[in-house]
């Protein structure tokens, strides 16, 4: 086993050779050199960063503190709630309305049909299709139906014209109009009824 001499003894003359290394070889000390200031060059660096990082976090919890400072001074929070109640409610008005999701799909289709036939569209095919549904926002259970059928210019912006003036929130999600042989349109419209609660079944 190798004493505490010993090893005081072998790091001298370790240091004694890299030093006489040192003094021989002038490369040797450039690259030290170099690599000295290299390590020193990403230090700074580094530290930069942190700091920088640090005081936009500390600029946005600044920023964070005053929002809800000013929201702790609001005094007129009842006021707002009865405003966002009746936009909920106008909202909700705008959907389409049904007893049930079958009962509203069914009078969705019905009335894509009635108003095609209404507006001039000739041979007119809808099916609801739910693959082609978009996503809804929570609460609300989107209704696509695919209407497919013979048309005119005339025809075409009277049905659009109708959806766009329904009271209900109805919008055309695809629309592709066929010139020849036949002039023929195909298009996806999309509506959105207030979604309904999942059943419990009952043990």
């Amino acid at each position: 086993m190798m004493t505490a001499g010993s090893l005081w003894s072998l790091a001298a003359r370790a240091r004694a050779g890299v030093a006489a290394q040192l003094a021989e070889n002038r490369r040797l000390r450039l690259v030290l050199a170099a690599g000295g200031v290299i390590i020193w060059i990403n230090l700074t660096l580094a530290l930069f960063d942190g700091v920088d990082a640090r005081r936009a976090r500390l600029g946005g919890l600044v920023d964070e503190a005053h929002r809800y400072e000013l929201i702790i001074k609001e005094t007129n929070w009842p006021q707002r709630q009865a405003a966002a109640e009746a936009l909920v409610e106008q909202t909700q008005q705008r959907l389409w309305p049904a007893e049930s999701e079958g009962i509203a799909r069914a009078d969705f289709q019905e009335w894509i049909l009635r108003t095609a036939r209404d507006s001039g569209l000739g041979r007119a095919q809808v099916r609801i299709e739910r693959d082609l549904a978009p996503k809804a926002p929570p609460g609300m259970l989107p209704i696509s139906a695919q209407l497919s059928a013979d048309m005119s210019p005339n025809a075409l912006v009277q049905f659009l014209s109708q959806i766009a003036g329904h009271q209900r929130v109805i919008v055309v999600t695809s629309l592709r109009v066929q010139k020849a042989p036949l002039p023929r349109v195909d298009m996806i419209v999309t509506t959105f009824t207030r979604a309904m609660p999942a059943k419990v079944a009952s043990g």
